[in-house]
């Protein structure tokens, strides 16, 4: 019985910790919350997790944090794919982020994540460009991508 149980609990910690990460987005499909375009790649598409737990999508990373910066109050989190395995998606908030014009976005603003600053430095050392966290990248959108959208975005 004891090893049932314990199967069990492993079971459940299992579901646990890839159940949420398979919050899945519908490539082709989804549109994106912000811009409102297709999320087509699963490199770059990104959910964002209301207070009600109510999932919304967005094309790319930068959608995605411009809208955070939006509507900080509504938003429990931000998850983003893992540029080295696009399945696994990380909370926006434990990520780096990599603003590179090797890897190219369909917003522009070529924003991949990674899931450790050892990730997000080997992918530099490659490709180049510049290491943000999660308060940077923030900073990043709100003086360079989120101006764009002033007429669009009112808050």
């Amino acid at each position: 019985m004891k090893i049932f149980k314990s199967l069990i609990i492993l079971l459940f910690v299992v579901i646990g910790a890839f159940g949420e990460e398979r919050i899945l987005l519908n490539y082709g499909v989804d549109k994106c919350q912000f811009c409102g375009m297709t999320v087509k790649s699963e490199k770059f598409g990104s959910i964002g997790i209301t207070n009600e737990n109510k999932k919304i999508t967005f094309c790319s990373i930068e959608c995605a944090v411009a809208y955070y910066i939006l509507n900080k109050d509504k938003i429990k989190e931000i998850k983003v794919p893992n540029f080295l395995n696009p399945s696994e998606f990380i909370n926006a908030s434990d990520a780096y982020f990599l603003k590179s014009d090797k890897i190219k976005t369909m917003m522009g603003m070529n924003l991949s994540a990674y899931k450790s600053i050892e990730e997000a430095t080997k992918m530099k050392n490659e490709k180049g460009g510049e290491i943000y966290n999660w308060k940077e990248v923030q900073e990043l959108i709100n003086k360079e991508f989120l101006p764009r959208f002033e007429s669009k975005h009112h808050h």
